[in-house]
């Protein structure tokens, strides 16, 4: 989040090629984002949106192929300087110890929107 260009190479190192993540429709960022090319794309989207995301009280289950996560969520929205503070989980799925999935479960994606100044909660589109 801290780059404004992501490179590829790293991103290598922790997803899988053909990695999907789907993010939700009340989202700026929404849709499912494929492959190295689309992770840069959607971390740069995301980094469009927020100045700081952090995680707090971060827990992890599951195996080496499936990871189920729970945290703290803060975002700090670029437009309008507001940080929210939600719970967040996330499905994870790997495959040869790279990232191949991610279901992320945000608690609220409307008052995501609202911080980030979006009057309704109607669906993005890219």
């Amino acid at each position: 989040m801290k780059s404004g260009h992501k490179d590829t190479a790293i991103l290598a190192t922790a997803f899988h090629p053909d990695v999907v993540v789907h993010e939700p429709s009340s989202l700026p960022y929404c849709g499912d984002w494929n492959g190295l090319h689309g992770i840069a794309t959607l971390l740069c989207q995301m980094d469009r949106c927020f100045s700081d995301m952090r995680v707090q009280d971060l827990q992890c289950a599951g195996t080496e192929a499936h990871l189920y996560v729970s945290c703290n969520l803060f975002l700090t929205a670029r437009a309008t300087g507001i940080t929210i503070q939600q719970p967040f989980v996330e499905i994870l799925r790997f495959e040869n110890g790279l990232l191949l999935e991610g279901r992320p479960y945000y608690f609220d994606t409307t008052e995501i929107g609202r911080a980030l100044g979006h009057e309704s909660s109607s669906a993005f589109s890219r």
